[in-house]
């Protein structure tokens, strides 16, 4: 279980990433891995982006979702077993804490920038802006209910096929 203090550094983390989203502009579908590792015996939490090729969001029949599932996938055969064991030899005291994606879509009034995040206790992170009035705004889901978007299934499934250890 997530420390008090991580689940709230891991907040502030992801309040970072949408507002350096922000500034770049609109842009495709993005995956992120957030990373702890212990710096001095408090843990540091750091972003390293999934290499998702760009046609990747756009040929996948299934869309973001599809793309999440076939990530899932491929971390679960052979080959994505074995690049996960080299990462962890390579970077020992990293462990997975979260997945994020970042999107946008056209919402009723206009564009709406998006980030959703899983966490290890399976908490939802929802970080979103609508393009129209630039205010940021934060969700944080303990429990899963039926109305959950799509991406809190597929992001917790990507994060089942990362074994922490």
């Amino acid at each position: 279980m997530l420390s008090f203090d991580i689940t709230h550094r891991l907040t502030d983390l992801l309040i970072a990433i949408e507002a350096a989203t922000h500034r770049h502009g609109p842009g495709l579908p993005a995956l992120t891995v957030v990373l702890a590792t212990p710096r001095g015996g408090t843990p540091w939490l750091y972003t390293e982006p999934v290499p998702v090729p760009d046609h990747a969001w756009h040929a996948q029949p299934g869309g973001t979702i599809g793309v999440l599932t076939t990530l899932a996938a491929a971390l679960r055969c052979p080959a994505g077993t074995q690049l996960l064991a080299r990462a962890y030899r390579a970077r020992p005291h990293d462990r997975v804490l979260a997945y994020v994606l970042t999107y946008q879509y056209q919402g009723w009034a206009g564009p709406v920038r998006m980030l959703d995040a899983v966490d290890t206790d399976q908490r939802l992170y929802r970080v979103s802006r609508a393009g129209w009035d630039g205010q940021v705004s934060l969700s944080v889901h303990d429990d899963p209910d039926p109305h959950d978007p799509p991406t809190r299934a597929a992001l917790a499934d990507l994060l089942a096929a990362t074994p922490t250890r």
